[in-house]
């Protein structure tokens, strides 16, 4: 045993050196894995920790965890952003690098934008931008237990969406309403026009109303549905309308999509007007006649009622006018004719965030903003399609060829560029989610097309990063990773550029068919509807699914580069009638091309909308019955579970030539083609148009017109004239050169009461110029002065500017109940600037203008209907007045009903006007207007018509009672 021990004890030692070798290096492994644990770990818990926020800064940023490094596993994140009501949320994503799977099944980023939910992996949303339909937009980040990418990097702002671009739900109970604003006062009405577009999504047959007018707990104006019909109440007497409405076999008058009703009644009369799809009918309502709707009430759409619900579905573009327009009126109304008591703009609304929904199909609507992509992007590596879209330059001289002409000798260079800008497009869309493709547009220049004639071409490629010029400066900027250019000599006296608009279509998680070559700019879109038979389930989700499969896997490994843009699918009762107005059409535009087989009424059909783009890559034109022949004659069974019955085939049209605004002529153009034609009175400058397809219905339609590098910023521009005007000494030219600045931003331009303010203070700035400067241009500056009062909007029932030397007030008139107008003006404590008063508030004006209660009765009825506004002018300086057989010693005031000429009035217009100077006592003094004809429309005062009224006048002012009121006449005060 000690032996033993001894053993033992001599053979320890060097078993326990080798046992702390050993462990030391195991320890320097754990430790290092340890530290490695704990860093991560530390560093996972540091990047993590505001991984779910709410955002309402009006812009900002965000990122995925950790970011620019790689993501955590198993992470679940949420950003919900959130604006006021009135904005949209526009997200635009720098860098995108998720891990990318079928149907991003393992890490994924899904937006949902109010309407619907689309999900993002690997690299497609890159260089995308996505607006939210509402005023809120969630979007949740989500990955796996494995792979790690880069991640994510986002940016967010608020964009103001004016309400012509919303439609909005009418609130089902009382506690949430859609009212007008407490800043709009409605009058007594004895006439009214009331127009709007509603839609109705409820099968219901109850009682209900689209809108009602409510003073003293009473519904005073309201139109609505009752078992009996459709009718309008005005002041308690209701007026069936049944019989002039182009009903529904169910009664109904709306359906699902907007509908347009107006609806006009004068108390003169027991007649009612009613205008729907462009048709003017007259109905007889007894009872209506010598009414009046109270004012100060509110105008809610729906209805307080609870015997009544309101209308289950959505109105837009409601405007309330206090005049009865005629059929010829109506037919002519435009989108920019707002109502003088409602229109559809924000600040006449209070409207719940939740009930505004944002469209980009409505009637009325104007283009949304857009932000160019922040990254380059390469059509090969995008998990979609690439589509590029041709734009053409026309100048106004050339005709609708845009393709350069081959036979007549010159010498013509052209760039070609290809690139790609980025578009988010939803897989499946459903009935309330009807989008518009193409809504965010590259223009560049693009290849013009192969010609027979000898060319001579030098080409040179350019990879990686490199962003090519742009030959007009003001086209947004473009990205792209190849630049091809191109010297061409054709044959050509005009020659006519072709530049191409770069659109990427994407459709989630859908890949490239046959090519991963970027497309060229000629694409081709094709609208079809498949009819299918399915007996085993209803679900449309799983139908859509399944028709959307087979579509893509029909469409591969063919001849053709097709691909799958969209596909929708329609509740059965709309499809049918939509279904067979398709067919219908296809039959005549593309022999027949269609068939359809006859079903089992026990089985459940589907009709399934799809909209599908050729890259003509080979200049092979691919014709419908092609099409045709792959989806239907080869495919009868979809997966053996749906059978298709049929199948219609035809290509989306181009959109028509047409002249919009006037002078800008547009040719006929192909659906994804921004047009870009010579402004025609600003040579140099550029217009632009897009021809849009829509994404469920396929069809071609022209977007609004961008002309606004045609005429500088009508605001801006002014800004600088008053600037330039301010306090300086003007010639004879430089008041010319500014007076017709001036006309031609009145002539052209909205004028609201910001931009008139401006204008009326670069006239009074242009007045206070020598009368050797003003003379030659006094005549046109007058013109324009007037055309600037009857051109102002403005909201109320008056407006009045007022500047140092020439203050405008314009009040509105009902020509049914009018009974007089007052307008004076009254000078401040400073002396230099006025104040304008369209009431009989006035102490010791400066000038006053009485108008009679009588004046408009002697115009005929259709000018009563033209009337909306009287107009007045006050000038502290007469140098635009200028006669030389005269000596001018008031001011000037000036009065005018619209652009009527009113003369031979029974009851006079009485003018008071305070004299420069107090006049000697028994001075003799005569009452003229400035006559524009006289001396070969130099212009002169002329005395016809006009009486001093000697009981009222003094030295310090003279009243005036004249028989006439022009609408360029001016009533003063003249010393001889």
């Amino acid at each position: 045993m000690k032996g033993h021990q001894i053993w033992h004890a001599n053979m320890t030692p060097p078993m326990s050196g080798m046992w702390c070798k050993h462990w030391k290096r195991k320890m320097q492994h754990v430790l290092y894995f340890i530290i490695l644990y704990f860093a991560c770990t530390q560093h996972s818990v540091l990047c993590c920790t505001s991984c779910k926020l709410t955002l309402t800064s009006p812009s900002g940023h965000f990122t995925s965890p950790c970011y620019p490094q790689l993501y955590p596993n198993i992470q679940d994140c949420k950003w919900t952003i959130q604006a006021p009501p009135g904005f949209i949320i526009q997200v635009t994503f720098v860098d995108f690098d998720i891990e990318e799977a079928q149907n991003c099944m393992y890490d994924s980023l899904s937006i949902n934008n109010g309407e619907s939910t689309s999900k993002f992996c690997g690299v497609t949303a890159k260089g995308m931008a996505f607006h939210s339909a509402g005023n809120e937009m969630i979007l949740t980040f989500v990955s796996d237990f494995s792979i790690q990418k880069k991640g994510f990097n986002a940016t967010y702002k608020h964009v103001a969406v004016s309400l012509r671009n919303q439609k909005v739900i009418v609130p089902q109970n009382q506690s949430s309403i859609v009212s007008i604003s407490s800043k709009v006062s409605i009058p007594t009405l004895n006439e009214v026009t009331v127009c709007f577009e509603a839609t109705k999504y409820s099968n219901r047959t109850e009682d209900w109303k689209a809108f009602s007018y409510w003073s003293s707990s009473s519904d005073h104006f309201s139109f609505g549905k009752t078992a009996s019909g459709h009718f309008v109440l005005i002041s308690g007497v209701q007026c069936d309308l049944d019989t002039v409405l182009p009903l529904l076999p169910n009664g109904e008058f709306f359906i699902d999509s907007f509908q347009q009703i107006c609806i006009v009644w004068n108390s003169l009369s027991d007649v009612l007007g009613v205008r729907t799809k462009s048709i003017y009918q007259n109905i007889s309502c007894p009872g209506i006649k010598d009414l009046s709707i109270p004012g100060q009430g509110n105008l809610i759409l729906g209805t307080y009622e609870i015997n009544m619900g309101p209308l289950q579905g959505d109105i837009y573009n409601f405007r309330l006018w206090s005049t009865a327009m005629d059929s010829a009126t109506l037919s002519n109304l435009s989108c920019d004719e707002k109502g003088n008591i409602v229109n559809w703009e924000n600040e006449f609304w209070n409207i719940p965030s939740w009930a505004r929904k944002a469209e980009s199909k409505l009637s009325c609507g104007t283009s949304l903003p857009t932000i160019p992509s922040a990254e380059p992007t390469t059509c090969e590596k995008l998990a979609g399609v690439c589509q590029a879209t041709v734009t053409s330059i026309v100048t106004p001289s050339t005709t609708t060829n845009t393709h350069p002409t081959t036979n007549t000798p010159a010498f013509h260079a052209t760039s070609v560029r290809y690139v790609s800008s980025l578009l988010p497009t939803l897989s499946t869309y459903t009935t309330d989610n009807i989008a518009t493709y193409n809504t965010q547009t590259e223009v560049v220049s693009a290849p013009l097309p192969s010609s027979p004639s000898p060319v001579n071409t030098s080409t040179s490629i350019t990879s990686g990063s490199m962003k090519p010029e742009v030959a007009t400066s003001h086209l947004p900027p473009v990205l792209s990773t190849v630049s091809i250019i191109n010297n061409i000599a054709t044959n050509n006296s005009q020659p006519v550029t072709v530049t191409s608009a770069t659109t990427t279509m994407i459709t989630t998680n859908m890949t490239d068919t046959n090519s991963t070559d970027p497309p060229t700019p000629a694409g081709t879109f094709y609208r079809i509807s498949i009819t299918v038979v399915n007996s085993s389930t209803n679900n449309e989700t799983t139908v859509q699914s399944l028709v959307y499969s087979w579509l893509n896997r029909s469409l591969q490994n063919w001849n053709y580069t097709i691909f799958v843009v969209n596909v929708s699918i329609k509740s059965n009762e709309r499809s049918a009638r939509d279904l067979e107005t398709v067919i219908m059409k296809s039959k005549l535009q593309n022999n027949g091309r269609s068939r359809r087989d006859a079903s089992n009424l026990n089985t459940e059909s589907f009709v399934i909308w799809a909209l599908l783009v050729y890259n003509n890559t080979n200049n092979i034109t691919l014709q419908n019955e092609t099409i045709y022949q792959k989806l239907y004659e080869q495919n009868k069974t979809i997966d053996g579970v749906l059978s298709v019955q049929s199948v219609t085939v035809y290509q989306v049209e181009k959109c028509k030539a047409e002249e919009s605004p006037s002078s800008y002529h547009w040719p006929v153009t192909s659906p994804t083609v921004t047009q870009i034609i010579q402004c025609p009175k600003s040579p140099g400058n550029y217009a632009s148009r897009t021809c849009f397809v829509g994404l469920f219905y396929g069809d071609s339609h022209w977007g609004p017109p961008d002309h606004k590098n045609c005429t500088a910023s009508a605001g801006a521009l002014a800004n600088e004239l008053l600037n330039l005007t301010t306090g300086q000494k003007l010639d004879a030219e430089k008041v010319n050169d500014f007076v017709q600045t001036l006309k031609k931003i009145v002539n052209e331009a909205d004028i609201d009461t910001s931009l008139g303010s401006t204008v009326v203070n670069v006239f009074s700035n242009i007045l206070g110029s020598s009368d050797n400067a003003l003379y030659t241009s006094s005549s046109e500056a007058l013109k324009t002065i007037e055309a600037l009062a009857l051109k102002l909007q403005f909201t109320g029932q008056s407006v009045s500017i007022s500047s140092p030397n020439l203050a405008l007030g314009i009040s509105r008139v009902n020509t049914t109940t009018y009974s007089g107008s007052t307008f004076s003006v009254g000078s401040q404590s400073n002396n230099s600037d006025f104040q304008i008063d369209m009431e009989k508030n006035q102490t010791t004006p400066l000038a006053s203008v009485v108008l009679p209660s009588t004046l408009l009765s002697q115009i005929n009825e259709s000018d009563k209907y033209t009337v909306s506004r009287a107009q007045f002018m006050f000038f502290n300086k007469v140098g635009l007045f200028q006669d030389h057989l005269s000596n001018i010693s008031s001011y000037i005031v000036a009065c005018s009903i619209g652009n009527l000429t009113i003369r031979d009035l029974k009851e006079p217009v009485k003018i008071t006007v305070k004299h420069t100077a107090p006049l000697p006592n028994n001075t003799p003094r005569t009452c003229v207007f400035w006559d524009a004809n006289l001396y070969k429309s130099a212009g002169g005062w002329n005395k016809t018509g006009c009486d001093v009224s000697e009981n009222e006048s003094s030295d310090n002012e003279t009243v005036c009672l004249c028989n006439h009121l022009t609408h360029f006449g001016i009533l003063m005060e003249n010393k001889t």
